[in-house]
């Protein structure tokens, strides 16, 4: 019997060839050590093999080009491999998952599909990768990688809170904490969704951006805004101030987001002149330690929308013209979601965050990223400030553009400013 799982290269087979024309298919079959019906399924591609074989590359291929198993769909595989560069170029983090329902969403819009049963799987995934030459793993730059510097920038941070807690006596209900996340459901455009909260737990209202909608109807409990990309901007940052945070508060408030150019541009920043709030910009490179969406609120909430969609599809929903949910459903989902995020797992955010635990270090044990071996220093030094406050009171006066520039904690607080 011929050994299983056996190939070989264009040379070999075309030696095999030779050896049964100038003998037999049996002989060469026995010397190769291939069934017989191998040896004539050769025979029959010779002249094929002699074209492969014409080159070095060529010769040593285990596979006539064109051979295996043939491709779901070509232009499936072109509009998802752009979908990721779109993505990526957005500087938006593209996972596995993102890029399997994405194809699988894709795929029954598809002309040249070669099958019915397209699953999208794990071994699909793999294969495309390796097909386009990609990989999931976004390289990370020295100045994120760098425990040193993260740890001066996160201490910088923890330093300012605690100057702002003893300055301004912020309680649990003035404190917010802001960020935006995308979301993609098979649509021909992804979508923004905001989420923002209250160390208490309260939660605000989600901000939805959609691409060009031609009119946007706002639920009681979901706002939805429109731009020509989906992407926030600069002009929707500001609505998200006045729709959402709103100015009449009675007492100073905290917020706390990223250093996303929209959140630190001159225009927003003379905006929030007209509120009585002290900002604090998360440092770059800090946003999986100190940010409470990226450490809490974001895998509950995405994963509440990813069994909604499942749902819809598993009960039956038709697309139509290759569209997928519609955005008054989207915004329900959004709802949804963000409802299912417990009270508790938010109010808790804020504290694996570091933003409203005690100034005297009493609750440092509480802080996620102290807990990690690369920031044992971290933790020392924020405790020797914790023993020393008072020393950075110059962080609460009028924010620093070069700082801010340079990516580092960003404060705007003005003691006579009210809304």
């Amino acid at each position: 019997m011929a050994p299983k799982n056996r190939s070989f290269s264009a040379k070999l087979k075309l030696d095999a060839i030779n050896f049964a024309e100038t003998n037999s298919g049996e002989a060469a079959a026995r010397k190769f050590q291939v069934d017989p019906k191998t040896i004539r399924d050769w025979k029959k591609r010779k002249s094929e093999l002699q074209d492969q074989a014409s080159t070095p590359q060529g010769s040593n291929k285990r596979r006539l080009d064109g051979a295996g198993a043939k491709l779901a769909s070509a232009q499936l595989e072109s509009k998802v491999v752009d979908w990721i560069y779109e993505l990526r170029s957005n500087g938006i983090r593209v996972s596995r998952q993102m890029v399997m329902d994405e194809a699988r969403n894709l795929f029954p819009t598809m002309s040249d599909r070669t099958t019915d049963c397209f699953v999208a799987s794990p071994g699909w995934l793999e294969k495309f990768l390796e097909r386009h030459h990609l990989s999931l793993r976004r390289k990370i730059t020295n100045l994120h990688n760098d425990p040193v510097d993260v740890s001066s920038r996160l201490l910088n941070f923890f330093e300012f809170l605690n100057a702002a807690h003893s300055k301004f006596g912020f309680g649990d209900a003035d404190i917010i904490a802001m960020d935006e996340t995308s979301s993609w459901f098979g649509e021909k455009d992804h979508f923004t969704i905001v989420l923002s909260a209250k160390a208490d737990g309260t939660k605000l209202k989600p901000f939805v951006v959609f691409k060009d909608l031609k009119s946007t109807k706002n639920s009681s409990s979901v706002i939805a805004v429109s731009n020509k990309n989906g992407w926030m901007d600069n002009n929707l940052t500001i609505q998200w101030l006045d729709k959402v945070f709103e100015r009449s508060a009675p007492r100073k408030r905290l917020l706390v987001w990223d250093s996303y150019r929209w959140h630190i541009s001159a225009a927003t920043k003379e905006h929030l002149r007209k509120f009585n709030t002290a900002v604090a910009v998360i440092p770059s490179g800090c946003t999986k330690y100190v940010q409470a969406l990226d450490v809490s609120w974001n895998k509950p909430f995405k994963k509440i929308m990813m069994d909604l969609h499942s749902d819809w599809r598993e009960n039956g929903t038709k697309w139509t013209n290759g569209r997928g949910p519609s955005r008054s459903l989207l915004m329900n989902w959004v709802n949804k979601a963000w409802n299912g995020v417990s009270t508790n797992l938010i109010k808790n955010s804020f504290k694996l965050c570091g933003i409203n635990v005690a100034k005297d270090g009493s609750e440092d044990y509480q802080i996620a990223c102290l807990k990690q071996e690369k920031f044992q220093f971290l933790a020392k030094d924020l405790l020797q400030f914790r023993a020393s406050e008072g020393q950075v009171q110059e962080m609460l006066e009028e924010e620093d553009l070069e700082r801010l520039e340079m990516n580092a904690v960003a404060i705007s607080v003005d003691d006579n400013n009210t809304h």
